[in-house]
């Protein structure tokens, strides 16, 4: 039984999960994503655009680092383990609401 053709809605979405480089697209989704490069436009488009974005951010510079400890304190603030965290969130929560 012949498959569907891919849509465009699942065409962008495949090049959001899984990139721009058609060598990564799981195997049974590429084969309707390239048959659909091949007779579309958009298609195409959205492959560009996708290509672009990632040239771009491989020209940034990628030496930026976070801070020293910022996952430990994402995570203890969102499981509620540090006082402290949820402390800071709240201060900041009522300067804002305070103007």
């Amino acid at each position: 039984m012949a498959r569907a053709p891919m849509t465009m809605r699942a065409f962008q979405d495949l090049v959001d999960r899984c990139g721009d480089n058609p060598a990564n697209w799981p195997g049974d989704e590429r084969t309707a994503a390239e048959a659909l490069l091949a007779q579309s436009v958009k298609a195409r488009q959205i492959l560009a655009d996708a290509q672009r974005l990632g040239d771009g951010f491989a020209a940034t510079n990628t030496d930026v680092k976070a801070p020293s400890g910022l996952a430990d304190r994402i995570f203890s603030a969102a499981l509620g383990s540090d006082d402290d965290a949820d402390s800071d969130l709240d201060d900041k929560s009522s300067a804002k609401s305070r103007g």
